[in-house]
Formats: C-alpha cells, structure tokens, sequence
C-alpha cells in the first residue's frame, strides 16, 4: 500500500512539473493546449468557417487573442495592423521565372509594398509583411497604373491626365498602351510562361481518415489551385466519370460543419472551354470608353446602371462609360461561363466607385423537348439521372438549371439513352 501512495505522489509530481515546463515553452498570450484546434484564429481570418476536427498539441493563443503572421505572436484584434518590430519572410523555394521587359525574378516579392507610379489622393494601405516568388520592378523602375514598370519621369504628373497620352486610350484586352514615335499605341501585352505550381501537397500532409488525403479545389473558384484536405472517405472512387473527364473534389460553402467536398466530372483539359468575351470587347453602336477623358487611377471602365439586375437586355441597362478610383473586377473570381460586370450604386458621399457582380451570359431559351424515355426537369441536380449499375452515392441537392432526365423505371446507359433494367443487365461485361 505505501508503494502505490508513494508512485501515485512520484506520477502527480511529475505531471505537475510536465505542465509547468510546458506553460514555459510558451510565448505571451499563448497557453500550452494538448487537444487544441486545427485552425488557430488569425489576425488575416479572425473566425474560421471551415476546420478539421484533429487534434493539435501545442502552444495557440488565449482567448480574444490572434496569431499575427508577421511576427508570429499573439495580440490583440485592435493590434494586429501594427507592424511588427522585425519580420521574418519565408520565401518559398526559388523557381526560374522569366519576367517582363523592366523586372527581375524576387524570392521575397510583394506586391503591396513595390514601389509605385505617384497618385493624387491615393489612400494609405496595410501591407502584410509577407513575400512570395514573382516578379519586380528594377531598381529605377516602378509600377504604374496599367501593372508595367516604367522610369520614373515616365510617371503621370498628380492631378495631371495630359502628361500621359495613354490615360486617354482604352487597348483591347491582352494589349496596353505604349507611347511610340511621340504617340499612344495598343501594343500586345508580354507575358511571362506559366510555371509550374509551387506550394503544400498531400506529401506533406499526415491525416488520420479513413478517406486520407486530397487535393480540393476552393468553392466558387472552377480552375483554381487545388489544396490538400483530409477526407472522411474517398468520395471520387465512386464516381464514374466519362473517358475524357476525371473527377475533381470541390469544397462546398459550409453552413454547419462537417462539410465534405463534392466529387464532380470535370474534362480533363480545362483549355478546351470557350472563353468567355468579357463586355468591353463588345461592340456597342453607343457611348463607349474611347470617348471617355478620365484623370482617375483606374481610368475608364464599361458599368451597368444602379437598378438593373442582372444580364438583362431592357432599355436603360446598357453598359455605359464611367471614371473609376478603383475596379472592383480586378480581384474578383467568376465561376466558367460567368463574367464580372461593375454595377453602379446609388451615392450618398463621393467618390462611389461601382461593384462588381459575377453575371451569366443572357440565356437561350431552353429546349423543353426531350428524347425517348426522358422527360423534362425544371431544377436538375447532378443526381436526377441514375446511370446502369451505378453504385449508391453522396448526391447533393444544388439545382443545375433545367434539362432532361430518364423518366421513372430508365437509367442512362453509356451512349447516353435512358434504358430499361434488363437492357442495362444485357451490357454488363460477362465474367467467363
């Protein structure tokens, strides 16, 4: 007995002493956690909409405390726009770029803090002191309006649009304007080869799931660099895709979490999609920005009418010229088959600079007439049609549009017809 009160006593101290060396360890405003969460909140992302359930152990802030990725600290909200006494930048691993004319290859780039072409009024900014691999101005050189490094006499004079013939010249898309011989010029714009995508992968991820882990590309962002998640189950070996599609995950805007990815059949080559003509390339017999004289930092810009929803085609909703501070448009991402159109907003105090908006192309009317077998289904899900001796899957319920779908008791073979169950059983490949 006194063995057992003396070893319960040595396993108390210990543990005592385990804890305290831990809450050592830990920085200011930080609490040693053996079960913490996954997702520590941020100064960047204060309250994190998605997160996997594992355990982290380790040193994470307080409560009413956030990680500041400058210094790596934790401090408090009203703090975290306070630059840091030093920052340590981790650049990622040095690729071979090849730059425009004017700039050089940076392992430490970042855009924010680059060197600028003057600007009346121009606000003050926040720059995170963070970097990256990309391209920057030579010395001498800064940025101008239009993203080229150019000298720097070469900027505009503040509050001046005459200095610079090229703010009254509006180049098609993949041109800029270039001042040749004395006069404004569209010329093609030079643009580095893509390089091949550098960052985290599944290699450097250990998850504990049964589905392990997969590369999921961001919601509302078809195309975009996917990012390795944990899985729960392999939600793509269930899919059948066709021979010139593979199955893509996609993250799914989360309500109430668990939220797992969706499998979707995607073709393989995304270069084959159309692109879509963006509305400035569109030839309007009205006003249009060639007539626009604008002194504003980012020129002039097509902008549909405050009232007018949508790609609607009414009198009165026309794209119309319009000076802008800022194009909303330039960091906004649109899913394939949409485009981003700035919409004005009714102004209560200037400048009011227009909003940007992912709209649809106008719309055919839709082809109410369907094939043997199918009939026609106003909200079509990804699962409304059930393939020949498809295996139970997880379908969502997101409405695609309006299509056909086989009727009751038919299932889509493979060239596409909706079939009995015996005709389904007839192409099943024989086992000898």
């Amino acid at each position: 007995m006194q063995y057992i009160v003396l070893l319960s006593v040595l396993l108390i101290g210990a543990n005592a002493q385990l804890s305290a060396t831990r809450d050592q360890e830990c920085k200011e405003n930080e609490s040693f956690q053996t079960c913490g969460t996954a997702c520590e909140p941020t100064c960047g992302l204060p309250t994190p909409t998605f997160c996997t359930l594992q355990c982290v152990m380790g040193c994470q802030c307080n409560s009413g405390f956030f990680r500041r990725t400058s210094d790596n600290r934790c401090v408090e909200q009203k703090d975290c726009n306070v630059a840091a006494n030093e920052t340590i930048p981790i650049p990622p691993p040095a690729t071979n770029l090849t730059c425009p004319v004017n700039e050089v290859s940076n392992e430490c780039h970042n855009p924010c803090t680059e060197k600028k072409c003057p600007q009346k009024n121009a606000p003050q900014v926040n720059c995170l002191m963070a970097c990256q691999v990309g391209c920057s101005c030579m010395d001498g050189f800064v940025r101008n309006n239009q993203g080229v490094c150019v000298k720097e006499a070469e900027c505009p004079a503040i509050g001046s649009t005459d200095e610079n013939p090229c703010n009254l010249v509006d180049c098609r898309t993949g041109h800029q304007c270039s001042m040749s011989t004395g006069k404004p010029t569209c010329v093609p714009v030079r643009t580095a080869p893509e390089t091949p995508p550098t960052g985290i992968t599944c290699a450097n991820v250990r998850c504990g799931f049964k589905g392990g882990c997969g590369m999921v590309e961001p919601v509302g962002c078809v195309g975009c660099k996917r990012q390795p998640q944990c899985l729960e189950e392999d939600y793509c070996r269930a899919q059948n895709c066709p021979y010139n599609e593979e199955c893509v995950l996609v993250q799914v805007t989360c309500i109430r979490a668990p939220c797992n990815p969706i499998p979707t059949c995607r073709p393989k080559d995304l270069r084959l999609i159309k692109p879509l003509i963006q509305p400035r390339e569109r030839r309007q017999a009205g006003p249009s920005c060639m007539t626009a004289r604008c002194g504003t930092p980012a020129g002039c810009a097509m902008v549909r009418p405050s009232g007018c929803i949508g790609s609607t085609v009414e009198k009165g909703c026309e794209l119309m010229p319009m000076c802008i501070h800022v194009n909303a448009c330039a960091s906004t991402s649109c899913l394939v088959g949409s485009q981003c159109v700035l919409h004005q907003v009714q102004c209560f105090t200037q400048p009011c600079d227009p909003i940007a908006q992912c709209e649809a192309p106008i719309k055919k009317p839709i082809n109410r007439r369907c094939r043997s077998n199918e009939k026609f289904e106003p909200c079509k899900t990804v699962c409304s049609d059930t393939k020949c001796n498809e295996e139970p899957r997880f379908c969502p319920q997101v409405c695609t549009g309006g299509g056909c779908v086989c009727q009751e008791g038919f299932f889509r073979d493979n060239s596409g017809k909706c079939v009995t169950q015996n005709d389904c059983d007839a192409q099943k490949p024989k086992l000898y």
